[in-house]
């Protein structure tokens, strides 16, 4: 047995999507915390959600998902157009959203995760980020395409997904201390497995990058086996992906242990990732 203090954290979770938790807020939080993760947080909703639903401390969260219209997935969108972009910002800053989360772009018609469409242009994603940045917030990036890099050089805190960062794109979140959150298993189901991953996610690790553990479409009870893909499919080793879904992932989204907060399962995860699902008490 390996008892976790904090438990586990999701970095990339959607508390108001039902992916099969049924009961909104409550029940994915219900079924994230009976799997042992008891720290999350959320990428963006379609309203965004009032900061007084969340547990705090153990919960943050992005404001409204923010793209034009036809730039996420029509039942999750109010859409925000270029030229009101800047102005909603401002206002989810001011109203103290921690996480602005733009959808930097998105697959059109042909559903090409390797060729989406561009949501925005990238001068305005800077302006996106100096005026979040002015409200001591934090912006976070849906991205899956070619523009991984400019996003990074534009000042993005944390890449959410970003499949096709290279090795140079790697180095340059290392010097800019950007997060990098893959969801490989959400991006496995959509794509298949990337060989890329095997080269970039170690090097990642390795440049002190940090790489966290985000449940995605996979569910409130997905860390785990986001944590077993990310071995699997990232080449990372065990002792690697638990720090990413524990202490790393406390310190890069500042969500320190709660007191009595702890889980235990059965086995050691830093030896064996997949005993992360096998849950004995919290």
């Amino acid at each position: 047995m390996t008892t976790i203090p904090g438990g586990l954290v999701d970095a990339h979770c959607h508390l108001t999507v039902d992916f099969g938790a049924g009961g909104g807020i409550a029940g994915s939080r219900a079924a994230a915390r009976a799997a042992g993760v008891l720290a999350c947080r959320d990428a963006g909703s379609r309203s965004g959600i009032v900061v007084e639903e969340l547990d705090a401390g153990r919960e943050v969260a992005a404001g409204k998902f923010l793209a034009p219209v036809g730039g996420h997935l029509k039942h999750l969108l109010d859409p925000t157009p270029p030229a009101a972009l800047l102005e909603e910002v401002a206002a989810q800053v001011t109203r103290g959203v921690p996480w602005i989360k733009l959808m930097a772009d998105f697959p059109g018609p042909d559903r090409n995760w390797f060729a989406p469409v561009v949501n925005y242009d990238m001068g305005l994603v800077a302006e996106v980020v100096a005026v979040t940045h002015a409200g001591e917030a934090r912006a976070m990036a849906h991205v899956s395409g070619p523009i991984v890099g400019d996003l990074v050089t534009a000042g993005v805190d944390s890449i959410e997904h970003g499949p096709m960062a290279d090795e140079r794109v790697v180095e340059a979140m290392a010097a800019r201390g950007t997060i990098w959150v893959p969801t490989v298993g959400t991006i496995e189901r959509h794509t298949g497995p990337l060989e890329a991953w095997r080269r970039t996610l170690p090097l990642a690790v390795a440049l002190g990058v940090p790489v966290l553990v985000g449940s995605d479409e996979l569910g409130p009870a997905g860390v785990a086996a986001e944590a077993a893909a990310l071995v699997r499919l990232g080449g990372l080793s065990a002792a690697d992906v638990l720090h990413a879904a524990t202490e790393g992932a406390r310190s890069a989204l500042r969500l320190p242990v709660q007191d009595g907060d702890a889980v235990t399962v059965d086995g050691d995860p830093r030896e064996d990732v997949t005993s992360l699902g096998r849950l004995v008490s919290r």
